[in-house]
């Protein structure tokens, strides 16, 4: 008989004369994410499975994440206790214009709905964000081929929708591996319209796209439109390890790409998946710096660096032998 490795963790255990102890859930906290989403609906009510990984026609909604409450956080509304983050409501409609700030996330490569909205969510709970939290959810699937033309074709409703929102609010924008091939291909075009939208930050994370092409052509075009571009870089994300053509952008593996349009930081030290681990003392994240990018405040971890007259920074990680 075939037994889980829990069981027999457990079982080696007990013949240990140890009580193991497992990690009691923590109250939790709801964030609601509005989006906007280029899949097909299923057919089922349950969240988890409310949209698929076809293309549909544009949608939009708001989506309940309920994630583990860290009481660092100091006082919040809690719910029933749980040890993850888990999409636990749908409602498809009109998301009213945010006044204010508003973050809108753009997931990356082989990303369904469900971990799309847990990842937009947890990164608005992890940096403090007071403002609307919105998702950009593209129809990614599971082979990169497909995505890589999907991305390019999304670029055109996420364009829409980030001009509506930036008439009533702030609007940062955060692209993941992928995403920001999404958000750059919605953006190249809104830089000839007249007159040009102006938004606030644009945060690439491990971006997938064309460095060449993004530091020589579609990044002078974009980067009028924000108050600043940051891309964060690292040499761990695999998924940026599939082109040997074209070097990624955020990909730091042999060096990083520095230009005077846009803040380079090498996140090769720290977690840069944006799957809350900003409060782990032991595992960094990309997210800590993220959150006081957004606040305007000190960015501490951060460490200068030179290639001949140009400046880059690197974030620092954990300790070595911390188990990051």
């Amino acid at each position: 008989m075939l037994r889980s490795p829990l069981a027999l963790a457990l079982a080696a255990a007990a013949a240990a004369g140890c009580r193991p102890t497992l990690e009691p859930p923590r109250p939790s906290v709801d964030v609601e994410v509005g989006y906007v989403t280029t899949r097909e609906r299923t057919g089922t009510s349950d969240p988890r499975r409310f949209y698929g990984p076809r293309v549909g026609e544009p949608e939009r909604g708001r989506a309940t994440v309920r994630l583990p409450h860290d009481p660092r956080r100091g006082e919040r509304p809690t719910g029933p206790p749980v040890r993850r983050s888990t999409l636990v409501a749908i409602a498809p409609g009109e998301v009213p214009p945010a006044e204010g700030d508003e973050l809108v996330f753009v997931h990356g490569h082989d990303v369904t709905f469900p971990d799309a909205a847990r990842r937009g969510a947890q990164l608005a709970y992890d940096v403090g964000f007071e403002g609307r939290t919105s998702l950009f959810a593209w129809a990614s699937g599971s082979t990169y081929g497909t995505d890589d033309v999907r991305a390019a074709r999304s670029g055109e409703v996420l364009a829409g929708w980030l001009l509506e929102r930036a008439r009533h609010a702030r609007v940062h924008v955060v692209a993941h591996s992928l995403g920001a091939r999404v958000v750059v291909a919605g953006l190249v075009p809104l830089a000839t319209t007249e007159p040009a939208p102006h938004f606030g930050e644009l945060i690439l994370v491990a971006p997938d796209v064309d460095a060449d092409e993004f530091v020589e052509r579609t990044g002078p075009r974009i980067a009028p439109l924000f108050d600043r571009v940051t891309v964060y870089a690292s040499s761990n994300e695999r998924a940026l390890h599939h082109d040997f053509e074209a070097a990624a952008l955020g990909d730091a593996e042999n060096g990083v790409r520095v230009d005077a349009r846009f803040e380079t930081i090498d996140a090769s030290a720290v977690d840069t998946s944006l799957l809350g681990h900003a409060l782990d003392p032991h595992r960094r994240s990309v997210v800590t710096d993220i959150a006081a990018l957004l606040a305007g405040g000190p960015r501490p971890e951060r460490m200068e660096q030179r290639i001949g007259r140009a400046t880059y920074w690197t974030l620092e990680g954990p300790p070595l032998g911390d188990g990051r």
